[in-house]
């Protein structure tokens, strides 16, 4: 995790049962039971989901049905375009950060550059 950010953990949830695995660094949002899935452009997110040891390119598996750690604060999303700082954040269908447009929800303010995607 790059120096100076801040995370708070405020939950720890399943993924929704029998879904696909889900990556950490993506938004997410509650799955309509008890679980989560994706937050996409229109959704509300609850949080990040986030690996404790910040393993690069871990998913979390559903058939396992790890819990995992919904964090926000001042943290690294994985980024699906270019965002420029000061750019408000949204979210595409997997979770991806990319900059927000006219109607859709913001879920943050980009404070680093994001050359492009991943």
């Amino acid at each position: 995790m790059a120096s100076g950010l801040m995370e708070q953990v405020i939950m720890t949830k399943t993924p929704l049962e029998n879904a696909e695995a889900i990556v950490h660094r993506r938004f997410v949002k509650y799955d309509g039971t008890d679980g989560i899935t994706y937050a996409g452009a229109a959704d509300t997110a609850i949080g990040i989901a986030h690996r404790i040891d910040n393993a690069a390119d871990t998913e979390y598996d559903a058939e396992t049905r790890n819990k995992i750690p919904i964090v926000r604060g001042i943290i690294e999303v994985e980024s699906a375009e270019t965002i420029t700082v000061g750019a408000a954040v949204g979210s595409d269908a997997t979770g991806k950060a990319v900059a927000a447009s006219a109607g859709e929800v913001v879920k943050g303010i980009a404070v680093t550059a994001c050359t492009g995607a991943d």
